[in-house]
């Protein structure tokens, strides 16, 4: 925003390629102030003094190359942790390697990033995603930085199944993570939220629904006109939370509406002969008695100037609390019986706590617990008990307070004792915290379970996983502390493993880019590539799960939690023995696997190929090798040369084959001369001189 004002003054023409940020009302303040926005190049018409603007998600490569060709100055304001994504991609792709980016395709930071990355990136932003992805070697993995933490970790934890070998690069904002941790906390206290931004904006979407899942009540506003006040109680909290692209000026008017409103008197009554309680809020929920409502004009002197009883009114007022249903108020105790607690709560009249609404224990009076003098602090329950009195409850402003101790403490990692009371449908209940839990069945055990009966009565530990404020309900979970249990003792048992150790393990699972190994309770990953020297399609070509292997530690990663296999590692390598296995002049069998233009490929054994020339497939010349080999075709060949290093071997079959026998043609017979006497006549032809055949 800075940038655009700054430059507004520098440059004839500036505009700003996209619409600055996700927020419709300061985009309009900003083209009236002279930058407005272009979704192409082409939509500037103006050549000379023109500056564009680089908004903070950033651009490809290609569009920067395009605004300097056209002579136009670039004001670069992609955001630093943008511009430290696109780096990452930009060295990924010199590399060779793929970039794998967690967020939305057509947001413009991943469409930028995707530039970055010469074109070799995949976006996914879901599980699904990930599972259509193709095979990918050492993929670079990076997040678009507003989308949720959630998002990432459940996105990678399934790219890691798929692609081990993968580098993640957690890349979400620092100040987008702070922004959602904290509208989550807003959202589990608080009744009603206000997400403050534009409805464009991908950061301000992912505020609003986090919040939606922790608050019922959740409202998306541009800006103050669109407030909505009406299904909102006195004694409700409400929470505001603004996405990263709302200015200060717009929280600023949200929050001036809101003051407004609570300080305008809603369903109040003035009579020129006195005043009637003053209520503020949105809702008027108070019970008011007839008695209360009416002010006797005796009170005031019919003759008395207007001045006086607008004074006098002012004093009223002032003598007496503003005071609403559900409102947490403080009074003294002026009587105490065995049955209830008065308090003087600096209003018309007292409030009064009845012996149902006080904590008091079983066999206790209120005079045993509570003295005049003593200063409490309870709840409205009504402006009127049925004798002019407000009605006050201190065990439920006890245990809301206590509830709101309970939320304002609770956090998700915090473990908590329960006690399992009693089996019901699809679970079982525990007390926790002095609340109910429901834990369900998939929640009490990491292995399936016949019986939840068998649960009753016993005490565990749990974590809270679910909390509904209205009810004052939680569900809870055995599994994830046992899961966590698991992965710390997993942790334990890689960091036995050293690099280089055999072991053996059996084959769990076999997947496309290789096969789950346990080794003693540890899942080990054996890649395809380390199955076999020879090169194999699928691991189900060469394992069955279920089968035990001696296997290599290659690798340990306590961080990651993983364990690298290697197979071929213990076997010997095919061309070690080959000069050995295969001298020069022996004949040996083999198989065509391949022909091409100069020769035929000959299997010797699975790893090792020998190369027939096409001077040396017949003993006689032939234009193409399939004149006279076919592909699956068993032959035998002589070995003419042998080189381990260079992995080559030359064969031939002519070698093998009879010298071709040339046909001769047959010789002419030598034809003698005939003489004619000068004097003898004859008649002859050339055929009696030469044979037939030769004419």
């Amino acid at each position: 925003m800075d940038a655009v004002y700054k430059n507004i003054e520098a440059y004839k023409h500036v505009y700003t390629f996209g619409p600055l940020i996700h927020n419709q009302a300061v985009v309009q303040r900003l083209m009236e102030a002279g930058a407005p926005y272009v979704d192409s190049l082409d939509e500037i018409t103006e050549t000379e003094n023109v500056a564009v603007i680089i908004r903070s998600h950033g651009v490809a490569p290609e569009v920067l190359a395009s605004i300097k060709a056209r002579g136009f100055d670039i004001i670069d304001a992609t955001c630093p942790f943008v511009t430290r994504i696109q780096r990452k991609a930009q060295d990924a792709s010199a590399a060779d390697r793929y970039v794998i980016i967690v967020g939305k395709a057509d947001h413009p930071e991943v469409v930028g990033i995707s530039g970055w990355a010469n074109g070799q990136a995949f976006v996914v932003d879901s599980v699904a995603g990930v599972r259509e992805l193709p095979a990918l070697k050492n993929p670079l993995v990076v997040a678009q930085t507003t989308i949720e933490s959630t998002m990432w970790e459940q996105v990678t934890e399934e790219i890691m199944q798929h692609f081990p070998d993968a580098e993640l690069f957690m890349s979400i904002c620092e100040t987008t993570c702070q922004r959602q941790t904290e509208a989550e906390e807003l959202a589990k206290k608080a009744d009603h939220i206000l997400v403050v931004g534009g409805k464009k904006s991908s950061n301000t979407q992912k505020l609003y629904n986090i919040c939606s899942k922790y608050c019922k009540s959740v409202q998306l506003i541009e800006d103050s006109n669109e407030l909505s006040l009406e299904k909102i109680k006195l004694d409700d909290i409400i929470g505001v939370v603004a996405g990263a692209s709302t200015p200060d000026w717009m929280i600023m008017e949200v929050k001036k509406r809101m003051s407004e409103v609570e300080k305008t008197p809603i369903a109040a009554e003035e009579a020129v002969a006195g005043a009637e309680e003053s209520v503020v809020g949105v809702e008027q929920t108070d019970e008011v008695s007839a008695a209360e409502k009416e002010v006797k004009t005796s009170q005031v002197e019919t003759k008395s100037a207007v001045t006086d009883e607008e004074d006098f009114l002012a004093q009223l007022n002032e003598t007496f609390k503003t005071i609403r249903k559900g409102q947490m108020i403080t009074g003294t105790v002026v009587q105490v019986t065995d049955d209830d607690v008065s308090l003087n709560i600096a209003y018309k009249s007292d409030g009064l706590i009845s012996r149902s609404e006080l904590p008091i224990e079983s066999g206790q009076s209120a005079k045993d617990v509570y003295h005049v003098g003593d200063e409490l602090e309870a709840q409205v329950l009504s402006m009127n008990d049925g004798e002019g009195r407000v009605k006050l409850s201190l065990k439920r402003m006890q245990d809301k307070v206590k509830w709101q101790e309970f939320l304002d403490t609770h956090e998700e990692d915090k473990v908590y004792d329960a006690k399992i009371l009693k089996a019901v449908k699809g679970g079982v209940i525990a007390k926790v915290n002095g609340y109910e839990a429901f834990i369900p069945v998939s929640h009490l055990s990491l292995k399936y379970i016949e019986d939840v009966k068998d649960f009753v009565g016993k005490d565990v530990k749990v974590n809270i996983i679910d909390v509904n404020k209205e009810k004052r309900r939680l569900v809870a979970s055995l599994k994830n502390l046992l899961l966590k249990d698991a992965k710390a003792k997993k942790l334990e048992m890689i960091e036995t493993f050293d690099k280089g150790q055999k072991i053996v393990g059996k084959v769990k699972k076999l997947t496309d880019f290789g096969a789950f190994v346990d080794v003693g309770g540890v899942d080990g990953l054996l890649h395809v590539a380390d199955i076999s020297w020879n090169k194999v399609k699928h691991p189900s070509d060469v394992l069955e799960e279920g089968q035990e292997i001696e296997v290599l530690v290659l690798n340990t990663d306590p961080k990651k939690k993983r364990i690298s296999l290697g197979l071929k590692q213990l076997q010997s390598k095919p061309w070690d023995a080959a000069a050995e296995k295969y001298l020069v002049g022996s004949t040996i069998k083999g198989k065509v696997v391949r022909i091409t233009d100069f020769g035929a490929f000959i299997t010797l054994e699975p790893g090792i190929d020998g190369l027939v020339h096409i001077s040396q497939v017949s003993n006689r010349r032939v234009e193409r090798v399939e004149e006279v080999l076919k592909l699956g075709q068993e032959i035998e060949a002589k070995v003419m040369e042998v080189k381990p290093t260079e992995r080559k071997i030359s064969l031939s079959i002519r070698e093998l084959m009879e010298p071709e026998v040339k046909e001769e043609k047959p010789k002419r017979e030598k034809v003698e001369r005939v003489v004619i006497p000068p004097v003898q006549e004859a008649t002859v032809t050339l055929a009696d001189f030469f044979p037939k055949e030769d004419e």
